[in-house]
């Protein structure tokens, strides 16, 4: 299921309004700027989403290449947490890894795509039944009554086979965009997703 990550509310020309000349225009000599360079200097603050977090810092490693005065400040605390942050000023980026709501369009949040994500999900590898999910599959209704339904499956119940032990469910807690991905899949949304609450994706693993 692929969607796209995004940084929210500054454009490029935002972001280097934001950060100061470190001199005037004649500048010459070992002062002068290299290649490419904009000649900026000033901190960004960046924050949201966990999966989005190395990607963002690898894209401010290059920038910071061309214009290193330029500093910046991360922080991965979610895709809510990241809006919320913004939302007050407290950050300048926020990185979320969902499409925007037509009411934070209309609250003035605009979006910059950067990459294309995936949501899966992920069985422990020491499982007895692995063989039989990797060739086999899991059918999505039965995804659907385990994550959001009122059954209490078992591995036989959700594969075919005939194990009779209790599926243990994580699923991410704090407001989350791969989250909010996965129960879109499964016709619901993260409130109504049961399991045992974890925050980001360290957690998760």
């Amino acid at each position: 299921m692929a969607n796209i990550r995004f940084i929210f509310l500054l454009t490029v020309i935002v972001i280097i309004a934001g950060c100061a000349p470190r001199g005037n225009d004649s500048q010459t000599g070992d002062d002068k700027a290299a290649p490419g360079s904009l000649n900026l200097s000033g901190k960004i603050s960046i924050s949201g989403a966990y999966a989005l977090s190395p990607l963002a810092q690898a894209i401010a490693k290059g920038y910071q290449e061309k214009n290193p005065e330029v500093e910046f400040e991360f922080a991965t605390t979610g895709t809510g947490a990241g809006l919320e942050q913004i939302s007050n000023g407290h950050i300048h980026l926020a990185m979320v890894s969902r499409m925007l709501t037509d009411e934070e369009r209309a609250a003035g949040f605009y979006s910059i795509p950067i990459a294309k994500d995936a949501v899966v999900l992920i069985v422990n590898r020491e499982n007895p039944l692995l063989p039989v999910i990797m060739e086999k599959g899991i059918d999505p209704k039965s995804l659907s009554l385990l994550y959001a339904g009122d059954n209490e499956l078992t591995w036989g119940d959700l594969v075919g086979a005939g194990s009779s032990d209790k599926i243990t469910i994580f699923t991410r807690g704090d407001v989350s965009g791969a989250a909010a991905l996965w129960a879109g899949f499964l016709f619901t949304t993260q409130e109504n997703l049961k399991g045992i609450h974890v925050s980001g994706d360290l957690e998760m693993i």
